[in-house]
């Protein structure tokens, strides 16, 4: 829970609650607690592919893919008034994804990724600059190797939010890199 608190007081909109290949009872009881934090930071608490564990710990949304179901279906699998999301690998799917209900749009990989290669190649700028002049920006989070050293490209796209997962969860300063991550975001492109 530590880089989880460190992230939120760096300034960090929201957290991505993603637990893979854990027992469930280990799942449910460190997703409580991270709940807790993003409460006490009052920050939303969003879970990652397990509607199941969303509604176990009160989340304020859910993030869905295509694995998850047919997307016409995300909205009942959210349930009534939980915001959702969809995480989307070409423009054409995150506007599929808006039409069908989606509150946000994860919209990547943006940049090389090891999480991502199985997704084919990055999206790049050129796709970044595409998708922020055809689609809602505001419902746009691109994701996908973004870093440091990447941000101003993308912001210069037009880019103007994101989700991060390497570049504060491996720093060794989470709160500094956080707070790096939103001067860079914040600055005109």
């Amino acid at each position: 829970m530590t880089v989880c608190k460190q992230a939120i007081r760096g300034g960090v909109d929201a957290v991505l609650c993603r637990l893979r290949n854990i027992d469930d009872s280990a799942k449910l009881d460190i997703a409580l607690k991270a709940r807790k934090v993003c409460g006490i930071g009052n920050v939303p608490f969003v879970v990652s592919h397990d509607s199941e564990l969303a509604r176990q710990t009160n989340a304020d949304g859910i993030q869905f893919g295509k694995a998850d179901a047919n997307m016409q279906q995300l909205s009942q699998l959210a349930g009534e008034g939980i915001p959702w999301g969809y995480s989307s690998h070409a423009i054409d799917e995150a506007q599929e994804a808006i039409a069908a209900g989606a509150s946000w749009v994860f919209l990547g990989p943006v940049f090389v990724t090891p999480e991502k290669l199985k997704y084919g190649d990055p999206l790049g700028l050129d796709t970044a600059r595409e998708a922020v002049q055809n689609l809602d920006e505001s419902r746009i989070v691109f994701i996908g190797g973004i870093n440091q050293a990447n941000l101003a490209g993308l912001v210069e796209s037009g880019a103007r939010r994101i989700a991060v997962i390497s570049a504060i969860q491996r720093d060794d300063e989470p709160m500094l890199a956080a707070q790096e991550l939103r001067l860079l975001l914040s600055k005109e492109g």
